[in-house]
């Protein structure tokens, strides 16, 4: 005989991942108002249903009332017991039976099937069997994923899968350097991996970074539109928009496929990154008309008068204007060169700025980290702490997973 659950647990809607006190991911008490007018639905066929005004008033028979809410406002018939989410949560005893009744027809409660249109939830009922199940749907795809990374990918689509969760740098590290990152990242950040994995827009987004990355095209902000690195026009982009999301967007329609086989053709390399769930193209990519140009030591601020026959003709959609983004990028970087130097100074402004370290006092501590843990307090100077990452592995790992978390270039 299987064990009757004493208490009935609702949980509140307001949960804040990452709050400025630590441990407090819900307010301290949010209230529940104790007075609502529901939906009924009817019982026999053909019967609409109706709307009832509803009270939890303790020593009640029920929670249902003639009464109109100007008459219950009138003789005061509301309950002098407010009914509180206290750091998120609610235990009922079962026994409870009115406050139940209420807390489980009224509109504040997402696990409502009933709640009427316009009515903003509070909270919902903690349903075990239901998150037993999300959890362990997670948990496989975690487990895929971790059995991709150690076995599934290929070094291509390892440094393809890294670019595109932000680790820009992915392309001139050791595979098994991307390797243990993305294990890394799989543990804090494990749904994003999982859309990461998911969306097949990244086939492309790769090539996309790559090439602002590797002065194949640059975004001009005064101008507001995409060049090559010759100067001459892509696309106007968008006010608003990102440079590099807009020339996602592009090429993913039909008429600009030629303008991302184009791309592709003018990056320093030529092997193809692919993600996950891209399928590989059959057809030949189309020939060229003309060789990529070289980059000039400083792109022209606007673009010359007749592009050659190897640009796409230009495009523009919106019209956009006036918004600031990427500057031309230096000439340099590039395919097949070491790695740059490990700036260490730079390194940890970075993680501090993005709050993937911190600092008590003059000690600098990992996020998140308590007294005591391993990396709480780890040194107080810079040139310290980074020969402490350079020679612990597992540190920089979880400095970088943080880094690109938080869209850290």
């Amino acid at each position: 005989m299987a064990r009757q659950e004493r208490f009935t647990v609702f949980v509140s809607l307001q949960y804040t991942a990452n709050p400025s006190i630590e441990g407090r991911n819900y307010s301290p008490c949010e209230n529940i108002p104790v007075v609502d007018q529901i939906f009924v639905p009817g019982k026999a066929e053909g019967d609409e249903g109706e709307n009832k005004l509803i009270v939890y008033q303790p020593g009640n028979k029920s929670i249902y009332t003639e009464k109109t809410l100007g008459e219950l406002k009138e003789t005061g018939d509301f309950s002098s017991e407010p009914i509180n989410l206290i750091d998120g949560h609610l235990f009922i005893d079962n026994r409870e039976i009115l406050l139940l009744d209420y807390l489980r027809v009224c509109n504040y409660n997402e696990s409502n099937t009933n709640r009427m249109p316009g009515k903003e939830p509070i909270f919902r009922e903690r349903d075990k069997a239901q998150e037993a199940e999300e959890f362990l749907e997670e948990d496989f795809k975690i487990h895929q994923i971790k059995t991709l990374i150690h076995s599934g990918l290929d070094p291509d689509e390892l440094s393809a899968l890294a670019i595109v969760l932000g680790d820009l740098n992915a392309d001139t590290k050791d595979t098994k350097e991307i390797r243990r990152d993305l294990i890394v990242y799989s543990r804090n950040q494990p749904t994003k991996l999982i859309e990461a994995m998911e969306n097949t827009d990244n086939a492309r987004k790769v090539y996309i970074i790559r090439a602002f990355r590797g002065n194949v095209v640059w975004h001009d902000s005064k101008m507001n539109q995409i060049n090559w690195v010759n100067g001459n026009k892509i696309c106007d982009v968008p006010m608003g928009q990102n440079p590099e999301d807009y020339l996602l967007l592009l090429t993913g329609q039909d008429p600009y496929k030629e303008l991302l086989q184009n791309i592709k053709d003018r990056l320093p390399k030529t092997k193809e990154y692919r993600v996950v769930n891209e399928e590989p193209e059959n057809q030949p990519p189309p020939p060229l008309d003309a060789k990529p140009a070289e980059a000039p030591a400083q792109p022209p601020a606007q673009a010359e008068a007749g592009a050659p026959a190897a640009d796409p003709p230009p495009a523009d959609p919106s019209g956009g204007n006036g918004q600031a983004g990427i500057t031309p990028p230096a000439t340099g970087g590039g395919e097949g060169k070491p790695p740059p130097e490990f700036d260490a100074e730079a390194y940890i402004k970075k993680a501090l700025e993005y709050e993937a370290l911190f600092k008590a006092g003059p000690y600098f501590c990992l996020k998140d980290s308590k007294k005591g843990d391993k990396y709480y307090s780890i040194s107080n100077s810079y040139k310290k702490l980074g020969e402490k990452i350079l020679a612990d592995p597992e540190l920089k790992a979880l400095i970088d997973s943080e880094l690109f978390s938080a869209g850290a270039k």
